[in-house]
């Protein structure tokens, strides 16, 4: 749009100029006049190496305006010997085309200046993001994007499953809620009721007894989650402290709200997400479905691929040392980088079966054989 609005001087002075022109030349003079006038403009740019907007043209530039140039000089070649007769009607068209184009910018002016200011404003912007998304790419290489993306993936199915459970209890609530709600209207009825007649009296009270046994168990299903809730953290913790190399500076694992996990120091501060390596949200991870595993009376076969991947060696045997305590079938997939021979006599009074994958490199296959 600014570009149009610049170029509105030389399209009104054009159109002047045809106009004048029409009615005393005849179309071939028209058409070379307007011809010659292109490549005068081109000209004056290629002179001065300058656009109307005053900035200044690069060299890619300035080659396309010389072969505009070479074409108009062919085009006035070809102008010289075309029929009067095929270009009246098209000359007619294009010129009406152009007071159509001065009409309508005449119509919607513009602040050519601050219409460039804006352009230069958006093309830092987006310079700006451009940098922000390369940026933000590289820091999440740095902490194993696959690995991290089945970690999260986990712990919503988890939060998933909570949140279920949530709504089941919730759903039972309102339902005890609007038994309790019908119980008080027939108990108003019933005390009124009762002024008249001592066996409806003894009937209140029955109500009476009721309606504190419900408050009762509506209270015993809170402390029922309370104690629970305290469970899961208990043994989150267990396994925590047991895996963690950071004891003098972690003090615990505390469950939020919407039942996400997170680290407590020992000054009583919550330790960011994004202040957690790699190794760290894998230990933290490990503790939240294995404090689960041990808090529940269903206890399912977990699956461990390549755990070890991030931890150091510390945090590796924690980890070793800690699942003999779950209750349930553990299947562990390593590789001897990540789980060393030294390292499997931890496990060796727990092991089920020991497989090991062997590669036949002549035969392009792999085995799977029993150790031990």
């Amino acid at each position: 749009n600014a570009a149009c609005h610049l170029l509105l001087p030389l399209l009104q002075k054009q159109a002047a100029r045809l106009q004048t022109e029409t009615g005393t030349r005849g179309y071939r003079e028209v058409q070379t006049a307007e011809l010659q006038a292109r490549k005068k403009i081109f000209e004056e740019i290629l002179e001065s190496m300058q656009c109307v907007c005053e900035r200044e043209i690069s060299t890619n530039v300035a080659a396309t305006f010389e072969n505009q140039v070479k074409d108009i000089d062919e085009a006035l070649a070809r102008a010289r010997q075309a029929a009067r007769s095929k270009g009246v009607e098209s000359f007619t068209v294009r010129q009406n085309a152009l007071a159509r184009i001065i009409g309508t910018l005449e119509v919607e002016p513009i602040n050519v200046p601050k219409a460039f200011q804006l352009k230069q404003k958006l093309e830092l912007e987006i310079q700006e993001i451009a940098q922000d998304i390369a940026a933000l790419e590289e820091k999440l290489n740095e902490y194993g994007e696959s690995e991290v993306r089945e970690v999260y993936q986990l712990r919503e199915e988890k939060k998933k499953e909570l949140g279920d459970a949530n709504t089941r209890i919730g759903e039972k609530e309102k339902r005890l809620r609007e038994v309790g709600e019908k119980i008080e209207r027939k108990n108003r009825e019933v005390n009124h009721l009762a002024l008249a007649n001592e066996e409806l009296a003894a009937l209140t009270q029955t109500l009476n007894l009721a309606i504190q046994s419900e408050k009762a168990v509506g209270a015993l299903v809170d402390v029922l989650l309370d104690e629970r809730r305290r469970t899961i953290v208990d043994n989150i913790n267990r396994v925590f402290r047991n895996v963690t190399n950071k004891l003098q500076e972690y003090d615990r694992v505390d469950l939020m709200e919407d039942w996400g996990v997170c680290v407590v120091t020992k000054n009583g501060t919550v330790v960011p997400d994004d202040a957690l390596s790699a190794g760290e949200k894998e230990v933290l991870a490990f503790s939240f479905i294995a404090g689960l595993n041990l808090s529940t009376e269903r206890a399912a076969p977990l699956l461990m691929d390549t755990p070890f991947g991030h931890l150091d060696n510390r945090h590796r045997r924690g980890l070793l040392d800690a699942l003999p305590i779950l209750p349930n079938q553990v299947i562990l997939l390593a590789t001897d980088r990540d789980l060393p021979d030294h390292d499997i006599p931890r496990l060796q009074s727990h092991l089920h079966r020991h497989l090991e994958i062997v590669r036949d490199q002549q035969a392009e296959k792999s085995n799977i054989q029993e150790v031990g």
